[in-house]
């Protein structure tokens, strides 16, 4: 089974509250490592941009995947803050793009 993750770039971490926001009109970079056997790439932009990317094909070939997890996040993402948790907005597109998703948090360390 080949594991492939997509993560926002440490800069754009702070948008971990920005609902389902993704970049329109502005440029999106994209760094490649090899961890530990699984393909990483690196998006600087929202953590819905990471999703989109990666469902898109154009970071790498794919054939559609068994399953999108997102997370694991501190803290609880439920109640009113799946409104704009960026976790389950990702999960979200996901499953808005045909491929089955989960959102994973924490409620404790």
């Amino acid at each position: 089974m080949q594991v492939t993750v997509v993560i926002s770039a440490s800069q754009h971490r702070d948008k971990s509250f920005s609902g389902h926001s993704y970049t329109y009109q502005e440029s999106i970079s994209v760094s490649s490592a090899k961890l530990k056997g699984a393909n990483v790439y690196e998006v600087y932009g929202t953590p819905v941009d990471c999703v989109l990317l990666a469902l898109s094909g154009a970071l790498f070939a794919w054939s559609k995947p068994l399953l999108v997890i997102v997370g694991v996040n501190k803290g609880p993402s439920c109640g009113n803050d799946m409104f704009s948790s960026s976790a389950v907005a990702r999960a979200r597109q996901a499953l808005i793009s045909g491929v089955p998703s989960l959102s994973i948090s924490l409620n404790c360390l």
